[in-house]
């Protein structure tokens, strides 16, 4: 009998086709297999490159691109998907500076397409608002537009330095 001849591939009946196998590939795996690879390729060099721009616990691209911004600013470094626990559950926040309780969150199409995302969006964000959280939801235009950007940038650098005194906010090396 030939693969799946039992029970026939439907698309309203999986999330996946039924010899779908997730392949987890870590940064040590992407290294070891740069390591068997010429080094001096401009391919091999671009993705050593890239690793090292890497975070644990992020979940999207413009997750990554949220931090890049950030941390080329000279910001903190902030933790990714920060879990936070609620009274309605367990809530994370995509880019979050735990002391000063400052997050800056990005909102993709969904939010906009989606009555039902959201809806529950402005609730998570009014819970963890009440948790004494200060969010700032960001969309696409905020990351490409110069003066966006510096809008929201001067908000956390203010928020950061408020929370470590008037001698200003810890730099990079300094977190």
């Amino acid at each position: 009998m030939t693969r799946g001849a039992e029970r026939p591939w439907a698309p309203e009946a999986f999330s996946e086709p039924p010899w779908f196998q997730p392949v987890t590939c870590t940064p040590d795996v992407v290294r070891r297999t740069l390591d068997l690879m010429p080094p001096h390729s401009g391919g091999v060099r671009a993705v050593r490159v890239a690793l090292g721009r890497t975070a644990a616990n992020t979940w999207s691209p413009m997750e990554t691109l949220l931090r890049l911004i950030v941390v080329t600013a000279g910001l903190p470094v902030p933790e990714m998907n920060l879990e936070v626990r609620t009274q309605y559950g367990t809530r994370y926040l995509d880019t979050a500076w735990r002391e000063p309780k400052l997050a800056l969150e990005f909102n993709g199409r969904v939010h906009a397409t989606d009555f039902a995302a959201y809806r529950d969006e402005m609730h998570r964000l009014e819970v963890l608002r009440d948790l004494g959280w200060a969010v700032r939801v960001l969309v696409y235009n905020d990351l490409r537009d110069p003066r966006r950007r510096a809008a929201w940038l001067e908000w956390l650098e203010r928020g950061l330095r408020r929370a470590h005194g008037h001698t200003g906010h810890p730099r990079r090396g300094d977190v």
